[in-house]
């Protein structure tokens, strides 16, 4: 939550890990009360994003159905969805290696 504004922000967290999911949603509400919305597919992650509209998408690069890197491309040529920012994960690997 915005302490300026009072705006709560929405996050959408798309991954295919209970886990990862459990644990993302637990650090992610600790430090802000913001409404979440799960996605555990790369398809259910593009269907949420453009009917919910999040402030920022947290994915998972390794998704079932669709990719996250995949989705991200599909939401970036989204006139809905292409600024809502967001941050691609992967465990074991560092992100930027990954544009080299």
């Amino acid at each position: 939550m915005d302490k300026l504004t009072n705006k709560a922000y929405t996050i959408l967290i798309a991954d295919d890990s209970e886990l990862d999911l459990m644990f993302t949603k637990k650090v992610s509400h600790t430090y802000n009360k913001q409404f979440q919305i799960l996605a555990r597919d790369g398809l259910e992650a593009c269907q949420k994003a453009i009917e919910e509209y999040p402030d920022m998408i947290l994915i998972d690069l390794d998704m079932p159905k669709i990719g996250g890197l995949t989705v991200i491309k599909f939401l970036k040529n989204n006139f809905r969805t292409k600024n809502t920012p967001d941050i691609p994960k992967k465990y074991g690997i560092n992100i930027p290696e990954m544009e080299k």
